[in-house]
């Protein structure tokens, strides 16, 4: 099973995004690329499970604010509308 990590906004030194000749899928480096792959091998070594996980950089690149009509752009807006996914997709919203 892979895990999605919440909407990350690309940047020095958090993250950084690039892109190799030999795989189509981007490579990440910095803070919260190095943190994920630390969580996933101490969960790997700690249960009887596969942890896999895949950053999810945020389209528009900004953290977030609040638009006139109460909904939420960029990082919030992101995480807020997985939520509802996510209660949806389990019957809870």
């Amino acid at each position: 099973m892979t895990f999605f990590c919440p909407a990350v906004v690309q940047g020095p030194p958090y993250l950084t995004q690039t892109f190799t000749n030999s795989s189509e899928k981007p490579v990440f480096t910095g803070y919260c690329a190095d943190l994920a792959a630390r969580i996933a091998d101490e969960l790997n070594k700690s249960f009887d499970v596969t942890f896999n996980y895949e950053i999810k950089v945020v389209e528009d690149n900004k953290y977030g604010a609040k638009l006139e009509n109460n909904s939420w752009n960029g990082m919030i807006g992101e995480l807020v509308d997985g939520v509802r996914w996510q209660s949806q997709l389990l019957g809870l919203g």
